[in-house]
């Protein structure tokens, strides 16, 4: 099976069938990898809440980050709604770890959490380096 790119651009060609499909979901993906630079991983989905966490960052952007005290893990602070904030925790290498939101979800339980294992991180992230 001979695979070609168009020099235009427009279809992926597979033994001559269009490719616009693929390249769509190609793209869908890179743009989920690079939008905060972070590889999504399976261990989140065991929080309900992992999705409107990962949302929340894709829209908003990280409200605050912090780093773990001694592990290389950083943490991605998103305030969901009103009432509820969340965590994506990354690696140095920025593949995700986890996403939740610690307690019953509210500012002070995330950073009740935190604080203990945390302090505010500020520079550049190093997966997007």
């Amino acid at each position: 099976m001979e695979t070609t790119w168009n020099s235009n651009c427009r279809e992926l060609n597979q033994s001559g069938h269009r490719g616009g499909p693929l390249v769509l979901l190609l793209i869908a993906i890179v743009i989920m990898i690079f939008a905060l630079g972070v590889v999504l991983t399976d261990h989140a989905e065991k929080h309900d809440e992992a999705n409107s966490i990962r949302n929340c960052l894709d829209r908003n952007g990280p409200y605050m980050v912090m780093k773990h005290i001694y592990d290389p893990t950083w943490y991605l602070l998103c305030q969901i709604d009103q009432k509820h904030w969340g965590i994506q925790a990354v690696s140095r290498n920025g593949i995700e770890k986890t996403a939740f939101s610690p307690g019953d979800g509210s500012y002070k339980a995330m950073m009740d959490y935190l604080n203990r294992i945390a302090v505010r991180f500020k520079g550049t992230v190093p997966w997007m380096h």
